[in-house]
């Protein structure tokens, strides 16, 4: 689909191939059903539960880039056998040698492959959010201070720690405060997975991808 911006990055020898598109190019409503149609059941199923429309769209701008990326790799989306482990983590059951992961926030829907696990998150940044009070909720006290200190650091924290939970296949249903970092070089680490994180435009976003072995 046209609007789709593709990219890769390597970071510590793994390759990532990263693909975004800004939702509101399915605002139209025939671009949208003709989109739609192209989902699998259980995923035009999922869109359609959202009661919005904006929140429609990124889960379709979601599921594109999953067939984009898919298809690059000689995968037909409607025919992937897709499943899901314990903690939420979707993963393709015939093919160990391709890995992703989805997110989305504001306009902008995200996915990161690979062929190792991989984990992506991408947030929208909210100057007016009491940053302070959700960075004592959610970080460690060190963590918190930074907050205070330059408000910004929160929303690198939390793409970090979010694709860094995704990459692991734990979700949320670990804490993030548990999850932290060393700074490498314009990298991150956290135990044997490697990060990068970057602004785009409004957007915050934080890539993670299990690195190589030794």
């Amino acid at each position: 689909m046209k609007g789709i911006c593709r990219e890769e990055t390597v970071l510590c020898g793994r390759t990532v191939t990263l693909y975004s598109m800004p939702a509101d190019l399915l605002e139209d409503e025939e671009v949208f059903a003709g989109c739609l149609r192209r989902m699998p059941e259980g995923r035009r199923e999922k869109i359609m539960r959202y009661r919005f429309e904006p929140d429609r769209r990124l889960s379709l701008a979601a599921g594109l880039l999953l067939e984009e990326g898919l298809s690059e790799r000689g995968i037909d989306y409607a025919k992937a056998a897709i499943g899901t482990e314990d903690k939420g983590r979707p993963y393709l059951k015939d093919r160990d040698d391709v890995l992703f992961s989805l997110a989305h926030s504001g306009n902008r829907a995200l996915a990161a492959f690979s062929d190792t696990r991989v984990g992506c998150d991408t947030e929208l940044i909210k100057p007016e959010r009491d940053l302070w009070k959700l960075a004592d909720r959610f970080y460690s006290p060190a963590e918190a201070l930074e907050v205070k200190r330059d408000p910004e650091s929160f929303y690198r924290l939390w793409t970090l720690k979010e694709s860094c939970l995704k990459a692991m296949g734990t979700g949320l249903s670990r804490e993030l405060s548990s999850v932290s970092f060393e700074k490498d070089g314009g990298l991150y680490r956290c135990g044997e997975y490697v990060l990068i994180y970057r602004k785009k435009g409004d957007y915050a976003e934080a890539v993670c991808v299990e690195a190589w072995a030794g």
